[in-house]
C-alpha cells in the first residue's frame, strides 16, 4: 500500500496537485507522513514477533555463545575448559579448526549451545576460506554472547596487540553483540606484569568502542582465571535468558531460521528508510 502510493506520487506528483491523506477525510496527516506512520507500525510489529520468536529459540535450543578469535588464539582450549570434555582438536598446527564445532552445556541452570570456530586471518585456502565465512555468519545470525578471545602471543608489545586482533574486534564491533574480551595466554606475560599494569596498558590501547566491555584474563594452561571466565558467562547467559521473559503474558511464535533472518533484515531496512529518507 506504501508503495503504491509512493509510486502514484512519482508518475502523477507533477501532473497533478497530489497532497494525499492517509485515508480519513478529517486527517492533517501529509502524504508522506501516513507513510512513515504506516511503516513505523509495521516495523514495530515485525519487531514484537521477532522478540516472541527469540523466547521460542530461548527455550527450544537455549543460549548461543561464540568463540572468536584469530588462529591460535586458544579458542578449542577455552572450549574444551567451558565444556569440560575434549569437544575440540587442539593443535598448535594453524588452522586446525576449520568449521564450527557445537556442543551442548549448562551454565547457571540455562541450557547454552558452545561454538568453536575457525580462526579469523588472512588465507587463500579456499578450506579455511569457507570455515571463516561460516564463522562470520554464526557470529552475525546465532550469537547471543560472544567470547572474543585476544592471546598475548600475537604481539610484543601491548600496542601491536589490538593491530594482530584487527579481524575479530571489527567483527565484535560491527555486529554490537553482547561481547567478554578474554585476553588469553596469561602465562606469557604473567611474570612481566603486575594485573593491575595489564590492566591499565590494555585500557590505554583498546578501541573505544569496547571500553566498557568487560574484560578477563585467562591461561588455559596453568587454568588461572578461567573460574573468573565461568562466573562471568554464567551472569551473562543469565542476562540473556531472563530477556527473553520479557513477553511472558504472550504465546512464543515458533518460526523458522531462514523466516527469523529475513524478519530481521525486513526490520533492519525499515529502519534504514524510515530514518535516512529525505522525504521525511
Amino acid at each position: 500500500k506504501c508503495l503504491a502510493y509512493c509510486e502514484a506520487l512519482i508518475d502523477f506528483g507533477e501532473d497533478e496537485s497530489v497532497e494525499l491523506q492517509h485515508e480519513a477525510k478529517n486527517s492533517n496527516n501529509t502524504f508522506f507522513d501516513s507513510v512513515k506512520s504506516t511503516l513505523i507500525s509495521l516495523r514495530d510489529q515485525m519487531s514484537r514477533d521477532l522478540v516472541l520468536a527469540r523466547k521460542s529459540q530461548l527455550i527450544r535450543s537455549g543460549v548461543h555463545v561464540t568463540v572468536l578469535g584469530r588462529a591460535n588464539a586458544g579458542k578449542s582450549s577455552v572450549m574444551n575448559r567451558l565444556a569440560r570434555r575434549d569437544v575440540s582438536i587442539v593443535s598448535p598446527i594453524r588452522g586446525t579448526t576449520r568449521d564450527v564445532v557445537r556442543t551442548r552445556v549448562e551454565i547457571a541452570g540455562v541450557a547454552v549451545e558452545l561454538s568453536d570456530t575457525a580462526g579469523l586471518n588472512v588465507s587463500a585456502d579456499p578450506l579455511e576460506l569457507e570455515g571463516i565465512r561460516r564463522t562470520r555468519d554464526v557470529h552475525a545470525h546465532e550469537t547471543d554472547i560472544t567470547l572474543a578471545l585476544i592471546d598475548f602471543e600475537a604481539a610484543v608489545d601491548f600496542r601491536t596487540l589490538f593491530a594482530a586482533h584487527k579481524d575479530t574486534l571489527d567483527m565484535v564491533t560491527a555486529h554490537n553483540k553482547r561481547t567478554i574480551l578474554v585476553f588469553n595466554k596469561l602465562d606469557l606475560v604473567a611474570e612481566k606484569f603486575t594485573r593491575q599494569e595489564l590492566m591499565q596498558s590494555i585500557l590505554a590501547e583498546l578501541p573505544d568502542s569496547l571500553k566498557e566491555a568487560p574484560r578477563v584474563f585467562v591461561s588455559c594452561a596453568s587454568g588461572e582465571g578461567l573460574d573468573v571466565l565461568m562466573t562471568l558467562l554464567a551472569q551473562h547467559v543469565t542476562v540473556v535468558y531472563s530477556a527473553g521473559d520479557a513477553a511472558e503474558n504472550q504465546a512464543p511464535i515458533v518460526i523458522r531460521e531462514r523466516h527469523r533472518r529475513e524478519l530481521e533484515e525486513c526490520v533492519t531496512c525499515l529502519s534504514e528508510f524510515i530514518g535516512t529518507s529525505t522525504c521525511f
